[in-house]
């Protein structure tokens, strides 16, 4: 891991001076967004498995969800060796704020099917807020 200059751009020291220099202030307050436990049981995984959803199914609900304020992420999940969606509220009111929804499939089309049954289904837009520790799984 490289160490942070002594002096000079990424130093402690320049960071200070440019905050002084252009009056902003370091930022207070940040939360550390929590992912919700809610992996499918294997009932469910074939629920959605069987709904065959296709490409056109999609749309729809990204725009449902990007209306109501959240924000999609989506990339290949090399850890789980699958496709990862992930779902957070932007909105500070919205009681999802600070949660993070993610969902994974084999497809990148099975992880958005994932993490809209999750959202929608699931959990009827409402996310669970516990901190129990999750069995990983390259499907759910």
């Amino acid at each position: 891991m490289a160490k942070k200059p002594v002096s000079g751009p990424g130093s402690d020291q320049w960071y200070k001076d440019v905050e002084a220099a252009n009056g902003s202030k370091p930022k207070t307050g940040f939360q550390q967004a929590k992912f919700v436990r809610g992996e499918l049981n294997q009932q469910e995984k074939d629920h959605v498995k069987s709904q065959n959803y296709i490409w056109d199914d999609i749309p729809e609900h990204i725009e449902s969800l990007v209306d109501s304020g959240y924000k999609i992420t989506c990339s290949q999940d090399n850890y789980n060796g699958a496709y990862a969606v992930w779902i957070t509220a932007q909105d500070k009111d919205n009681p999802n704020y600070g949660y993070i929804l993610s969902a994974r499939g084999p497809t990148l089309l099975a992880a958005f099917s994932v993490g809209f049954y999750k959202h929608f289904t699931k959990f009827d837009g409402v996310w669970p807020k516990d901190d129990k520790p999750i069995e990983r799984d390259p499907w759910g």
